[in-house]
């Protein structure tokens, strides 16, 4: 679901405001729920908070429908969303008119929930982060009473109340009702169990473990092998972690599918220390192919330290991958253990065809100014990662005798190899062909080259880099006028920060460039620019 902006969402709580507190006329309670269920489809669980006061109103069309936008903006949310939310909720208004801070009041409108039906519990625990702590201790209590899994996320929050009176209602409706929550409504409310430990306003040790003990009893295992699997990743690696613990290995196996890249790291090193040495050595086989460096890393460092099998090829497909990362341990241990020479081995792979990014990146770490020049083809390469990593290769062996070429590629119809010719010639300007660059910028070129040619040459110097701007302000796209003004405004705030002094031809043209800007740019601007060619 989309979530409506704030603005929105306080558009529509005011809207509703409004409405609620407006002269009753015809169509007035329609309109009411109609706002109502805006709020409820905007997915902004922000807004529940505000909607308590319209879930106890005593219009029972209002209040159930209140209710049951509740309900929907809570369902889905993380449980450390719900912390967010019971933190934030303090804060905002609109909680006086309907929950009066006397102990009397506050559990008479409490009772009201009993009525909601279904959206009892999610308005019960809305009403459980109010300001009023006689409110918390009725609406905990209300809690208490309801039996189904939607309370204990709420109640495991009013645990480590700041009021102790609310704290020991939250407790006791825990370890009560412990004995008939399903290990599913533990998994779901794991993070929320698993922070009480990090929380000090008791001693909240005793209630986890009897908890965590209800977790890793055998009955629970499929409840946590499903939570490893689940999409909130404080969950999945709270299952994670219960199951290294219990050494469930095949939970832990099956982490290793998991979307999540902290879980395959976490679940890899645990198996790959875990495991005898065969198992250990056919895993990391199988690991060196995920798509995380880090999990391939842990796969590289377990067959080097504890199964050095076949250690040539493993470390040989570990100097060819795509991370510098791996390339380094890789070559590090190649050097160490095999003597291999790396700018060779590079050069072998590139001499044999064997171009990818690994030998490319690879060649350009480790070789010499002569390797610049077997790398040239690659630039023409049908992959355009290719020609990126060539870029940056050469760049790094001869970066002197690489500036035509990068000039070159900057003017790239693809963006990616524009945008990594320019990340090297920003860092050194000096490089630049700055009048191919300049015809660049003003000419019809694609608007992603017309803009990376701007911010290479917006670093040229002090001078030159002005008189650049003011030329681009002139040019037609809006793009160009936009990123051409804000880096103006950079040179301004920097103008202090270099002595250089400019010539008089050279001012002579940033003056009748500044003229040809006027009416693109703004006056302060225009004038600001005027001041600082004016200074002595």
């Amino acid at each position: 679901m989309r979530r409506n902006r704030p603005e929105q969402t306080r558009a529509l709580l005011e809207k509703l405001t409004q409405l609620h507190s407006a002269p009753e006329l015809a169509g007035r309670s329609r309109a009411v729920v109609e706002v109502l269920e805006m709020i409820a489809g905007s997915g902004d669980f922000r807004a529940a908070p505000a909607l308590l006061k319209f879930a106890l109103d005593r219009d029972q069309g209002t209040s159930e429908c209140a209710a049951g936008a509740i309900q929907r903006l809570l369902s889905g949310i993380s449980p450390l969303d719900l912390v967010s939310l019971d933190q934030s909720a303090r804060k905002m208004g609109g909680w006086e008119s309907d929950l009066d801070r006397k102990s009397r009041w506050a559990s008479r409108t409490i009772r009201r929930i009993r009525a909601l039906g279904a959206s009892a519990t999610s308005v019960a625990g809305i009403a459980s982060f109010h300001q009023s702590g006689f409110t918390r201790e009725a609406a905990t209590r209300e809690l208490a009473r309801l039996s189904d899994g939607g309370s204990l996320p709420f109640l495991l929050i009013r645990a480590n109340d700041w009021v102790d009176p609310v704290r020991k209602t939250a407790r006791r409706a825990i370890q009560k009702s412990l004995p008939s929550r399903t290990p599913d409504d533990l998994v779901r409310s794991l993070p929320l169990i698993l922070r009480l430990r990090e929380c000090g306003r008791d001693d909240h040790e005793g209630l986890v473990s009897a908890l965590l003990k209800r977790l890793v009893a055998d009955a629970s295992k499929p409840a946590v092998a499903t939570g490893i699997t689940s999409a909130d990743r404080a969950i999945s690696r709270g299952c994670l972690t219960i199951a290294m613990e219990q050494k469930w290995f095949t939970h832990c196996r099956g982490a290793l599918t998991s979307s999540d890249s902290v879980v395959r790291l976490l679940a890899a090193r645990f198996l790959l220390t875990a495991l005898p040495e065969e198992g250990a050595w056919t895993l990391a086989g199988t690991l060196a192919a995920d798509s995380w460096p880090g999990v391939r890393e842990v796969a590289l460092r377990t067959v080097i330290e504890r199964s050095p099998r076949d250690l040539r090829a493993r470390l040989e497909a570990g100097l060819l991958d795509r991370a510098g990362t791996i390339r380094q341990l890789a070559g590090y241990y190649a050097q160490k253990m095999l003597n291999l020479d790396l700018a060779a081995y590079y050069r072998t792979q590139i001499a044999k065809g064997h171009v990818i990014a690994g030998s490319v990146l690879g060649l350009g770490e480790h070789g010499t100014v002569e390797d610049a020049l077997p790398l040239l083809p690659c630039l023409e390469h049908s992959m355009p990662s290719i020609q990126r990593f060539a870029l940056r290769s050469m760049a790094r062996l001869d970066l002197a005798g690489s500036a035509p070429l990068l000039s070159a590629a900057l003017q790239s119809d693809l963006p990616g190899v524009s945008n990594e010719a320019r990340e090297i010639l920003r860092d050194h300007s000096e490089f630049a062909d700055r009048r191919a660059l300049e015809t660049a910028l003003l000419s019809d070129s694609p608007i992603h080259v017309r803009l990376n040619a701007l911010q290479v040459l917006s670093r040229v110097g002090k001078w030159p880099s002005i008189r650049t701007l003011l030329l681009a302000v002139a040019a037609d796209p809006d793009a160009l006028l936009e990123a051409a003004t804000s880096r103006i405004e950079h040179w301004l705030r920097r103008f202090n920060s270099s002595a250089a002094r400019a010539t008089n031809d050279e001012l002579l043209e940033i003056r009748e460039r500044l003229r040809e800007a006027r009416g693109r740019l703004s006056d302060r601007l225009c004038d600001a620019v005027e001041s600082c060619l004016s200074r002595p």
